[in-house]
């Protein structure tokens, strides 16, 4: 999927539905059942990644940036070996 995204530079959401999609079509014609469940998912999910993919890029950000910005002694209670590495 990420490779997809990077290859056609288009979003998220879009690559994961089209797959999705694909799968559904794909195991259709081999003579599985779809229902209404299997329809939600396959289209659903790719909008939802989209939706909480960018939030959870932006909260690992901000959580790196305060784990970087916190002094030494701060870093040590949590991770003994930080001491060792400075």
């Amino acid at each position: 999927m990420t490779g997809l995204v990077a290859r056609t530079g288009r979003p998220v959401w879009l690559v994961r539905a089209v797959i999705e999609g694909s799968v559904l079509v794909l195991g259709f014609a081999l003579g599985g059942p779809v229902g209404v469940g299997t329809v939600v998912f396959a289209f659903g999910v790719g909008p939802l990644i989209g939706l909480v993919l960018p939030r959870m890029q932006r909260w690992r950000s901000a959580r790196s940036a305060r784990a970087v910005a916190a002094p030494p002694v701060e870093r040590a209670e949590r991770d003994p070996s930080a001491l060792e590495r400075a």
